[in-house]
């Protein structure tokens, strides 16, 4: 088995998530968003499970707009271009997004 964390990646100027400091303060924020807020994913990944819910893997989801891209760079492309307020991905890719891509933080 491979452990593969989630990371959240938001746009270098989003300041809110930083005064952040355990899982359950991001997914209280994650909790209050709404439909008007998108978080995009790769599609068939745990990202995308735990973004729009599954019970077998012990996932609520979130109320928000769930989007779905065939690549985490897809994602985080469509993030740089203002579409997503944020974007889940496993550890490994957000790391390589983060440091290939200018203008995303995670």
């Amino acid at each position: 088995y491979f452990n593969a964390s989630q990371k959240l990646i938001v746009l270098e100027s989003d300041t809110t998530f930083d005064n952040c400091k355990t899982l359950e303060d991001v997914e209280n924020i994650l909790k209050s968003w709404n439909k008007d807020k998108s978080v995009g994913y790769q599609n068939g990944t745990t990202g995308n499970l735990y973004v729009e819910g599954d019970i077998d893997w012990g996932f609520a989801g979130f109320p928000v707009t769930c989007k779905g891209y065939d690549t985490a760079v897809m994602a985080a492309q469509d993030l740089i271009n203002g579409n997503l307020a944020a974007v889940v991905v496993d550890e490994a890719p957000a790391v390589y997004i983060v440091s290939a891509i200018n203008g995303v933080n995670k």
